[in-house]
């Protein structure tokens, strides 16, 4: 059964969590059946129940998760979580949810794996500062004068927001509120927070500061939540996803609405809900919202996620440079040293960081504990900024040595060691994806020739196998194609080819590449590679 949706963009905000086709005005003639998808009680969502119920099919409601994003969702953040419900959507408490059924029946005492999770990422969460959009700034330890004082923190929303709309606020007042947190909290400062997407400039708030009492002191930086609330004692909000973190850091929270997370005992209700059926503790409303009802996906990793892997690549990225232009992240074997010349900078117009490993292997950059350690080593690379672009080489340690030995000490087939090392190497530029657009130079080739005696360490190695200078060019030139065959089906990874370049018509590396003055020498004459490599870029325009 098929997926289907009236709204485009949703298709485009979902695809990695869910395949979704375009319900068009064809499929409706044509009477097509399936799931209908739309967004919470927006327009695609009002219109998924229309069409599942004159279909007699099913709807889900899609809505963004509890952990959302580094930035904000306006300002087109990438996500890390979505929530399906199939009964109704969270924020609305005029009607059960899916999140609703799992907090009035699920069997938290039961399952204490569940319960130990949700203490872990509560932890986690407090500990780093995690909450649904991370690109504020922690506040300074003496943003308030007085560190004694007891705090209020009255959390104001977006003119607007679904969850005001269909939150159950009764006849409660945004003034009610304001008024409340005076009245009941005369020993204690009043602050008001304003909501992240009003300070952007992209959204209205849905109280009018101006017109605000004069003993209530505004939040007007956009700070985050989980260090501002650890400031306060209390909360007062009407249906805010904030005051469920304000639970997590252990204030009290007094609720206008009906949140997802009210109606449960941990929170004071001014409104009230008859379905709520138990009471449960603030670890059991976390996990059943943030890890039952949550669909976690990571967006710089291209993989299906959790709650921890989320936290992780979150504090990942947070560690990472702001801005990623111009820096370009060079890694592989020996052979890419030439990036280390100023040339390349001065030329180009381009940060180099250059991190490479003698010795790596494609066969082996999937092995956290190959003897090289490429694969750790590249990754701390990889964890430390952010990048524009990744230029990688490996795979003449494989074709010039690591293949023949495996083919003559273990009796395999060279063929399948050959494929054995292509794989490993596709799956680690697959993974290269995720952090920046790659590109890929073919391996440079054999250069030590037949009967040549040599003593060096590298090279005696690579002397220490039988095959000839040119069966290890012809498995190289093999190599080669076969991962510029993949990468030339790729829309984020450039292969450069250097081979009408470097060898000859006989398929045999021309001489001038060659360092005539040490002929045991394995890397191509630096100067000449370094201006092969700039001619290339500059002529297919690779950067």
């Amino acid at each position: 059964m098929k997926n289907y949706t009236i709204s485009k963009q949703l298709i485009k905000n979902t695809k990695n969590f869910l395949d979704i086709k375009y319900y068009s005005i064809i499929d409706r003639l044509l009477g097509k059946s399936g799931v209908f998808y739309g967004w919470g009680r927006k327009k695609s969502g009002i219109k998924a129940i229309e069409l599942s119920k004159k279909d007699n099919s099913s709807f889900l409601l899609l809505e963004d998760g509890f952990i959302r994003s580094m930035g904000l969702g306006v300002d087109k953040s990438p996500t890390f979580s979505i929530v399906e419900d199939d009964i109704g959507i969270y924020y609305d408490a005029t009607t059960s949810s899916k999140l609703e059924n799992i907090l009035n029946n699920y069997d938290f005492k039961s399952d204490e794996n569940l319960i130990s999770e949700a203490k872990k990422a509560i932890a986690l969460i407090k500990t780093h500062h995690i909450s649904k959009y991370n690109n504020a700034i922690d506040i300074k330890e003496d943003y308030f004068d007085d560190e004694n004082e007891k705090r209020v923190l009255i959390i104001a929303q977006t003119a607007g927001d679904s969850s005001l709309k269909y939150g159950m606020l009764d006849d409660f007042t945004t003034e009610d509120m304001i008024k409340d947190a005076l009245l009941e909290n005369i020993d204690s400062g009043i602050y008001l927070k304003v909501h992240p997407d009003v300070l952007s400039g992209k959204k209205s708030s849905d109280i009018d500061i101006k017109s605000l009492d004069k003993r209530v002191k505004v939040i007007t930086e956009n700070l985050n939540p989980i260090s501002l609330l650890k400031k306060f004692d209390k909360v007062y909000t009407k249906t805010s996803g904030m005051g469920m973190e304000a639970l997590i850091v252990g204030c009290k929270c007094v609720c206008y609405g009906m949140p997802y997370y009210a109606g449960w005992g941990i929170t004071i209700d001014k409104s009230k809900c008859k379905r709520g059926k138990r009471v449960l503790s603030v670890e059991e409303v976390f996990a059943g919202a943030y890890i039952l009802y949550t669909k976690y996906y990571n967006p710089y990793k291209n993989r299906v996620s959790d709650i921890f892997d989320t936290i992780n690549e979150i504090l990942l990225q947070k560690k990472k440079t702001i801005d990623s232009k111009n820096n370009i992240l060079v890694i592989g074997d020996s052979h890419v040293a030439p990036f280390k010349s100023k040339i390349f900078k001065y030329i180009l117009k381009y940060n180099f960081i250059i991190n490479y490993v003698p010795g790596a292997t494609a066969r082996g950059i999937g092995n956290n504990n190959s003897l090289t350690r490429s694969h750790k080593i590249f990754q701390e690379s990889l964890d430390k900024y952010n990048y524009d672009k990744i230029i990688i080489s490996l795979g003449e340690v494989d074709t010039a040595y690591s293949i023949w030995k495996i083919h003559e000490t273990k009796n395999t087939d060279i063929e399948v060691i050959l494929e054995q090392s292509i794989k490993k190497y596709i799956d680690y530029l697959h993974y290269l994806t995720s952090y920046a657009q790659v590109i890929v130079l073919s391996a440079p080739y054999a250069t030590v020739k037949d009967n040549t005696k040599c003593d060096d360490t590298i090279s005696g190695i690579r002397a220490s196998v039988n095959a000839s200078q040119k069966q290890r060019i012809e498995i190289g030139i093999k190599f080669n194609q076969k991962i510029k065959e993949f990468c030339n089906k790729q829309k984020d990874i450039k292969f450069v080819d250097f081979n009408n370049i470097v060898l000859d018509k006989n398929s045999m590396l021309k001489d001038i590449f060659l360092k005539k003055y040490n002929p045991c020498d394995h890397h191509y004459c630096k100067v000449k590679y370094s201006l092969l490599i700039l001619y290339i870029f500059i002529k297919k325009k690779i950067l």
